[in-house]
């Protein structure tokens, strides 16, 4: 290609770019007033511009921050699950010794162990699901089992706990484990 034809080529194509302005006497303003004019549209869509930015970042700022924290509330959430299985082996032991007619200062040990244990757990958040006697509720039981119900009144509803459920910050960490009567 000859240097002629792309200068020739580069002209076209700026010509085909820039707006066609075609003056009339209806058209033509003084050249302050549109430009004024042309100087405000432009600063409210600029200003308009920054203020949808300035919200966008604001957002982003807050909803880094709520998940920050809602990072934090749930980080521990594995070690808590971790230390249920321990409480659970206490609470066994505890019956164990019961059944054994163990000495009264061994229970009260054990027993005072469990107690500062999960006193630990729900200073960080931990709560027991209540399940005994209640309707079965599929957002906090697991059915392992159906009974016969003793009457009609406990049909639908917790007989035996096989395994404690507990939430932590409201959040289910393990279903209780339960049998229903039908």
């Amino acid at each position: 290609m000859d240097p002629k034809d792309k200068n020739t080529s580069e002209e076209k194509a700026e010509k085909d770019l820039a707006p066609e302005t075609t003056e009339t006497a209806e058209n033509q303003e003084s050249p302050e007033k549109g430009a004024g004019a042309d100087l405000a549209t432009e600063l409210a869509r600029l200003n308009e511009k920054y203020l949808r930015l300035y919200s966008d970042f604001e957002n982003f700022k807050k909803r880094s921050l709520k998940e920050k924290i809602e990072f934090s509330k749930y980080a521990n959430e594995e070690f808590i699950k971790g230390l249920l299985p321990v409480l659970d082996d206490i609470d066994r032991g505890l019956s164990a010794l019961e059944q054994l007619k163990a000495g009264e200062e061994v229970i009260n040990g054990l027993a005072l162990i469990r107690q500062k244990l999960f006193g630990f757990l729900q200073q960080k958040g931990v709560s027991e699901i209540n399940a005994k006697g209640e309707l079965f509720d599929t957002e906090f039981h697991e059915a392992i089992s159906e009974l016969p119900a003793p009457n009609e009144a406990q049909q639908g509803r917790v007989l035996e706990v096989a395994e404690k459920g507990y939430t932590f910050h409201g959040k289910v960490i393990r279903f209780a484990k339960v049998l229903v009567g039908k």
